[in-house]
């Protein structure tokens, strides 16, 4: 099993939900707008830092994908195609969250916690599009040639 968890740059956006909790409580100027705003932010916080991840479990032929709010299962064949590369770590999108995109769409689904560093991208036996992003590279060769002894490719 492959797990990542969230960076530091991901842990900063926890900042801005503190931020904008505080604008909103002082908007209303309530204490209890501001006491279930704190509550919230509190248990967000602590959930993001220490429980949020994206587990890969991979097994002969398929990849189970256990992420925040999403979870997928991607099957494998002697077709599937793994490839290596450096990547930036941003989502290229109007969201940053960790789950961005489709298996269906051209671009893929891509899984990012935050961080540079490299990126293995599987096409599935159904031709779907999965891209991981680590911040290790070798943990990201560990799990590509995982992926590739899985679909019996190695």
């Amino acid at each position: 099993m492959f797990e990542i968890r969230p960076t530091g740059r991901m842990k900063s956006l926890i900042l801005a939900l503190i931020f904008a909790a505080v604008i909103a409580a002082a908007v209303t100027r309530s204490w209890l707008v501001l006491a279930i705003c704190a509550a919230v932010v509190l248990l967000v916080t602590v959930w993001w830092c220490f429980f949020a991840k994206i587990s890969l479990t991979v097994t002969p032929g398929r990849i189970r994908i256990l992420a925040p709010l999403y979870s997928r299962t991607v099957e494998l064949g002697s077709d599937t195609e793994v490839s290596l590369k450096t990547d930036d770590g941003v989502n290229h999108g109007l969201v940053n969250w960790p789950i961005t995109g489709r298996v269906s769409s051209p671009a893929g689904l891509r899984l990012n916690m935050g961080g540079s560093g490299t990126a293995v991208t599987v096409r599935g036996a159904a031709g779907e599009l999965v891209t991981v992003v680590f911040c290790d590279s070798a943990a990201a060769q560990d799990y590509a040639d995982t992926v590739k002894e899985a679909a019996g490719r190695l």
